[in-house]
């Protein structure tokens, strides 16, 4: 599976590059985002490491990862997942084959509050969207993580429901909003 280049305004949706990997270890800084991603970042190798696993998805078919971009720096990542990934890293089944897929994403903190999260969910959204096997889009987002679900509402995201103890973060289960998109949406 290959990694499209998106535009979208004056951001570009991009394969992930080695050149991503100084970015992504000072968004680690961030403590949530270190909780999402777990990355250490003083670790500048496993930064490096993190941007070949990311590659390595979409070899695999399991999903796409995107460096969002402003002409050729590195703002943050968003990801379209179409398979399930177990907490041990193994595969189950294929969330396309059922119609759906799952989006996440993230903005280094020195980014924020500039709309970029908006726009790539917007155009990442869109393009999935137009995916002959794809009818429906989900996130996950913690009630506490306002600025995200504010972020999905703007991308034209419906709140569903809660899902209790979703989700194993850190050293506990969270709770997770989930959002949905549909093509008509």
């Amino acid at each position: 599976m290959d990694t499209p280049r998106l535009t979208a305004g004056s951001l570009v949706l991009r394969a992930p590059s080695e050149r991503d990997a100084p970015t992504i270890a000072r968004a680690a800084s961030d403590p949530y985002i270190q909780l999402l991603i777990g990355l250490d970042p003083t670790d500048q190798d496993n930064a490096h490491e993190r941007v070949r696993r990311q590659i390595l998805r979409a070899e695999l078919g399991l999903g796409l990862s995107f460096a969002i971009a402003d002409t050729d720096e590195m703002l943050g990542s968003i990801g379209l997942w179409l398979r399930a990934i177990a907490p041990d890293g193994s595969t189950g089944y294929r969330e396309e084959a059922h119609g759906r897929a799952s989006l996440h994403y993230w903005v280094a903190p020195e980014f924020r509050r500039r709309g970029y999260a908006t726009v790539a969910l917007n155009a990442l959204s869109a393009w999935a969207l137009g995916l002959s096997d794809v009818h429906r889009l989900e996130l996950f987002i913690e009630p506490a993580n306002m600025p995200s679900w504010r972020t999905a509402e703007r991308a034209r995201y419906h709140r569903e429901g809660l899902l209790r103890s979703w989700q194993q973060l850190g050293d506990s289960r969270r709770d997770m909003y989930v959002y949905s998109r549909l093509p008509d949406d």
